[in-house]
């Protein structure tokens, strides 16, 4: 089982461990406690379902919900029935969006996953961030980051947008995940945000525009272009993210 099979199953197992004498989750767990990136993403991943499981347990439905109810569902024998069910139809509505906003609140995008290569940069950059990893090449000028990175013949040196020319940059780091290079590149985007630009060396089909993406706090862009897959990160806002790929 590889960390993708992993998380697929795992996306299943429920945080308050209820699950976690279920065979059919044993062998996805036991990959989770041997390898670091997987074990963190799983943590993650039940840290935002308890919030969302708390988050719903505050929603309190009407007290005579189903008193009105069962009275639409004896009415609605009636010849009238839209007119009578009007009003319960907008209640179930109603509950049902308030659902929908607060889990899209509690877990923007839940739909979109990040990729394999996506979610190990973004915990590389967490390492970077917290001294727990070192960066391969640093320097405070992107061009010399640049002409590192070409000189090593790193088969994802990034083109870099000319906005992040201008910010003074920290250093990169270079990954081989699954036998496909990944760069990254550390700027400051102010004197006490960051912005990470990541280039994976495989091109993703039909993204030659930015697609915006939050996920875990942080505000993504990713495009392809050149070849490669290419990926903006932050922790600050969303609108400081696109000004940098206008």
């Amino acid at each position: 089982m590889n960390n993708q099979e992993a998380r697929f199953i795992l996306g299943a197992y429920r945080p308050g461990g209820q699950d976690a004498n279920d065979p059919q989750f044993h062998e996805a767990l036991e990959q989770a406690q041997q390898d670091p990136t997987l074990k963190r993403w799983l943590e993650q991943q039940a840290a935002t379902d308890a919030q969302m499981v708390q988050a719903l347990e505050k929603i309190t439905p009407p007290a005579d919900l189903k008193a009105n109810i069962l009275m639409g569902a004896k009415l609605s024998q009636q010849r009238q029935r839209w007119q009578v069910l009007r009003p319960l139809t907008a209640i179930a509505a109603a509950l049902v969006t308030m659902v929908y906003v607060l889990s899209f609140y509690v877990h923007p995008h839940r739909n979109k996953t990040l990729t394999s290569w996506q979610a190990v940069s973004l915990n590389t950059i967490n390492d970077l961030v917290e001294s727990k990893d070192r960066f391969n090449f640093a320097a405070a000028k992107p061009k010399d980051i640049s002409q590192w990175l070409r000189a090593t013949d790193s088969t994802a040196a990034p083109k870099m947008p000319p906005q992040l020319n201008e910010l003074r940059s920290l250093g990169c780091k270079v990954l081989n995940e699954d036998g496909h290079c990944i760069t990254i590149v550390c700027f400051h985007l102010t004197p006490t945000e960051l912005v990470h630009l990541v280039t994976y060396d495989t091109p993703t089909p039909s993204m030659t525009k930015p697609r915006f993406m939050e996920h875990n706090g942080w505000h993504t862009a990713t495009w392809t272009a050149d070849g490669k897959t290419y990926m903006l990160a932050t922790k600050a806002e969303q609108q400081k993210l696109e000004q940098l790929l206008l």
